[in-house]
């Protein structure tokens, strides 16, 4: 896209591009307190059916305990804020929906274009912790079963398999290369309480990844990071419909998991609210 660009002579593209793209980002996304609601339903779509509503709405009044700055207590241990914000990549930038455009704006511009932005931006960080604190949860009852087993943590460091449940199974598939691990450390005197906090974390921010999408640009289909300043303009509003779709369709995502995302989006917004229903009255 961007030889196209270059082939045609139109000078400095890249900052003309991220213009048109951070004009866009708050035309649709910005100057609209609604947006930050819609934005805050994304843990009750993807993070509920995966780890439970349960634990979501629980983890709610944690969420804004966190955010403030105090420590939460999960399952009788307690969390510092910092801790928890680190684990949720709290550090990644507003931004991200630009793909890294926003390097070709001029600071004041940007400093604006953030501004406009935050009813929508300001509900990443709350979706984020309260989908962390949920994961948390929701790992941290699943490893105990697996590691709390001492028959368990031997098959786990022997490298063999053992009967699972199905949640069981799928920390084993993402983490089977840190499971042997964590049962080593207990094996090896530590507390079991301290393995179970670092473990839980890990599934954590995998549930956090895997339901809020990272956005970053090593986490955007080729399309959109490989298509250059063009491709990330024309396509910068594709980005979470595909993750939306990688979600669904995944082999790794459990059937009734899928089952309670597509009811929780047709009941949010219709059928046509679907993250595929545009693509096909596109074509």
């Amino acid at each position: 896209f961007d030889r196209f660009m270059i082939n045609l002579g139109v000078p400095k593209y890249h900052r003309q591009l991220a213009y048109l793209n951070a004009l866009a980002s708050i035309k649709y996304l910005g100057l609209n307190p609604a947006k930050w609601l819609l934005n805050r339903t994304q843990p009750y779509m993807f993070t509920g059916p995966l780890v439970g509503y349960e634990r979501v709405f629980a983890a709610l009044p944690k969420t804004y305990q966190a955010l403030a700055g105090k420590p939460v207590t999960i399952r009788g241990v307690q969390f510092t804020a910092e801790e928890l914000a680190q684990t949720a990549r709290l550090d990644l930038q507003d931004f991200r929906w630009m793909a890294g455009m926003e390097r070709y704006l001029p600071e004041g511009f940007g400093k604006a274009t953030e501004l406009l932005m935050m009813p929508f931006t300001a509900a990443e960080a709350p979706n984020r912790m309260q989908s962390l604190i949920a994961g948390i949860d929701w790992g941290w009852e699943i490893l105990e079963r697996m590691l709390g087993d001492p028959v368990r943590r031997q098959a786990l460091m022997d490298g063999k398999t053992f009967p699972m449940r199905a949640d069981e199974k799928r920390i084993y598939d993402r983490f089977r290369h840190k499971l042997p691990q964590w049962a080593a450390r207990i094996e090896q005197g530590e507390a079991m309480e301290a393995v179970l906090k670092d473990a839980s974390k890990n599934v954590g921010r995998w549930v956090v990844d895997t339901t809020q999408f990272r956005q970053d640009i090593s986490d955007m289909p080729m399309f959109i990071s490989k298509g250059g300043a063009v491709g990330r303009t024309l396509f910068q509003f594709m980005n979470f419909a595909v993750k939306q779709m990688e979600f669904l369709f995944s082999p790794t995502t459990p059937v009734a998991t899928k089952m309670k995302t597509f009811a929780a989006l047709a009941f949010g917004a219709g059928l046509f609210g679907l993250p595929f229903m545009d693509e096909i009255d596109w074509a």
